[in-house]
């Protein structure tokens, strides 16, 4: 592997998925790029094979909590999760959001004014 680091994504949408593809590989980035196609729980069930230091969550707002709890045994000390649009589904976000900001939940965690807000979470 390539030093700089190695990126999973997944995409449920096939047609989207190739979309990002076609733009990973017009960016030279492809061999650096794990594109999964398929529900998310699905397609990262099988493992990542090393610990996590970036979650992206700007999926269904629902599943925000449960992909990040699915994903926390793997998380790196220190990793950042970045939970986009908290404007977009407040309700639906809440309970995520009361896990990540909940003292002794094991995140140091802070809003940002940024386009619909994003909640910056650092894992202690």
């Amino acid at each position: 592997m390539p030093a700089g680091g190695r990126l999973v994504a997944t995409e449920l949408d096939p047609i989207k998925a190739e979309r990002a593809a076609h733009n990973f590989r017009a960016a030279g980035l492809s061999e650096l790029i794990d594109l999964r196609v398929g529900d998310a729980f699905g397609t990262l069930k099988a493992g990542l094979g090393g610990g996590i230091d970036l979650l992206l969550l700007d999926g269904w707002k629902e599943a925000y909590l449960p992909m990040l709890r699915f994903l926390e045994p793997q998380l790196s000390p220190g990793a950042l999760v970045v939970a986009d649009d908290l404007d977009i589904a407040p309700q639906a976000l809440a309970p995520y959001l009361d896990y990540v900001r909940k003292p002794g939940s094991g995140y140091v965690s802070v809003e940002l004014p940024l386009g619909d807000r994003i909640e910056l979470s650092l894992r202690a």
